[in-house]
């Protein structure tokens, strides 16, 4: 197996992302004490792929998405001035939906119908639609829900029930079903046809993240307070639960084959204040028991992705790194200047290349050489 050492370019931190992130810490329950890890202190020896295109969007971009295909990528924000705290309480600031072709990198489209700031984007199955999570325009505290057709570049279905900004959204893999998640503490779940409300499903806090297994079976949240959620659909009953104490969880994902569950986010110190040092954990879904858990000293740990084919775990916490799912071992390390609540990190559907985004910007990365003697 190959090692690799990949090099990133230094993305800016806007004012407005610490806002966002002590907005969400002030929604929030604090998690109890207790939680334990080892550190993982691999060195990577270093090899260095090129990086291929970097997505600059005219506002913030809070979530992106590959298409079910890896040709086209979605990103969403918000615009306005960074120091605009009056807009952003208001809720005035306008939502920014962008589609770049991933071969060129050239912008595709942008959608200029007007709508809150949005903070999380999903492609549907089929890729003719997009689902956001986010704001309902010029209102402080409602979120909305919409369903936009990407051809038309235009909102098919709005659904504004949720009380308090949605942050995140999923499509079920047969793109019948939509959940989102917000600051109501509920999970919410969607006919994504007709936009009418199917499920809510009770948890313990904001939902950071949203997933369906890739078999439509099991719907899976991350929970800010420390817990991770699996329920079984279509009977919405839960069928395990893992706690991470003493972790504020900002990523979740489950593996392709349903077995892993992952989720990362900083620890907490006294009186729930939020560390540096951050912690990334693997738990096997069958035996309900901890399979793997590392510390990453001095950075903000926050989304995790499982590769297509679940070998690989990606996680970004100020650098990224890729790490082998079975042995824990690092085979991938992306060293970046700095990290926030606002990182994002994706693998394109062949898992050849790995997407991390920023505030601004998307960049990517070459790493079909973790897979040097076939394909992944």
């Amino acid at each position: 197996m190959s090692r690799i050492w990949i090099t990133a370019v230094r993305s800016p931190v806007g004012v407005l992302a610490v806002i966002a992130l002590l907005s969400w810490l002030a929604n929030d329950d604090s998690p109890p004490a207790g939680l334990s890890v080892s550190v993982a202190a691999e060195e990577v020896p270093p090899l260095k792929p090129p990086a291929s295109h970097v997505f600059t969007t005219g506002g913030r971009m809070d979530s992106f998405a590959f298409d079910p295909v890896g040709k086209t990528l979605a990103t969403a924000g918000w615009t306005g001035p960074e120091d605009d705290h009056e807009g952003w309480k208001a809720g005035t600031n306008p939502g920014d939906l962008h589609l770049f072709d991933v071969a060129t990198g050239k912008e595709i489209a942008h959608f200029d119908e007007e709508c809150g700031a949005i903070f999380d984007v999903a492609f549907s199955p089929d890729g003719q639609s997009l689902a956001t999570a986010g704001r309902v325009p010029g209102s402080p505290n409602l979120g909305e829900v919409r369903i936009w057709n990407v051809a038309l570049r235009k909102t098919l279905i709005t659904i504004r029930s949720q009380i308090g900004w949605s942050l995140s959204i999923a499509y079920s893999p047969d793109g019948l079903l939509i959940a989102s998640g917000g600051f109501d503490r509920m999970v919410r779940v969607w006919d994504a046809r007709t936009g009418k409300e199917i499920k809510v499903l009770g948890q313990p806090s904001t939902a950071s993240s949203l997933m369906f297994s890739a078999d439509g079976k099991t719907l899976v949240a991350g929970c800010r307070g420390g817990t991770l959620l699996l329920w079984d659909v279509p009977t919405w009953k839960e069928r395990a639960r893992f706690e991470n104490e003493k972790m504020y969880l900002l990523g979740a994902d489950i593996s392709a084959d349903g077995r892993f569950v992952a989720a990362g986010g900083p620890l907490l110190g006294e009186g729930g204040r939020i560390d540096m040092r951050g912690v990334l954990r693997i738990w096997d879904v069958n035996t309900g028991k901890e399979h793997r858990a590392w510390e990453v000293d001095g950075h903000l740990a926050n989304k995790v992705r499982f590769s297509p084919d679940g070998q690989f775990l990606a996680a970004a916490h100020g650098e990224c790194s890729i790490s082998n799912v079975e042995t824990g071992a690092r085979v991938a390390l992306i060293p970046r200047s700095s990290s926030s609540a606002a990182d994002q990190i994706h693998f394109s559907p062949d898992g050849k290349t790995l997407a991390i985004g920023s505030f601004r910007r998307v960049q990517l990365w070459d790493v079909s050489g973790l897979w040097p003697d076939s394909k992944p």
